[in-house]
């Protein structure tokens, strides 16, 4: 039964994935990567749509094709740049290529 409560939690919860504007920018400090125009240049995605994945407040729906791109273009894997809001951080981490 305890598995059942898990279901319904779930389904009650408000869970919200979507890219997290703190780890794409702890990811480009990393790189020495200074604006977001650079990334857009590097990933090959339009600033605007950069931008608009990483506003705080709003469904900022993306692509997996846009979150593929960063991820190539900051060297990590697409889970280091998201975020599941409603749910706690995964236990671990993917390893990131320096």
């Amino acid at each position: 039964m305890a598995d059942m409560a898990m279901i319904d939690d779930f389904d009650k919860a408000e869970a919200l994935i979507k890219i997290d504007r703190e780890k794409v920018e702890h990811f480009m400090r990393m790189r020495n990567m200074r604006s977001l125009r650079n990334l857009a240049i590097l990933a090959g995605v339009h600033y605007n749509t950069i931008n608009n994945c990483l506003r705080d407040g709003k469904d900022n729906g993306f692509s997996s094709d846009t979150l593929a791109r960063l991820a190539t273009a900051l060297n990590c894997s697409p889970i280091d740049l998201m975020t599941c809001e409603g749910f706690a951080e995964p236990f671990s981490r993917a390893p990131v290529m320096p």
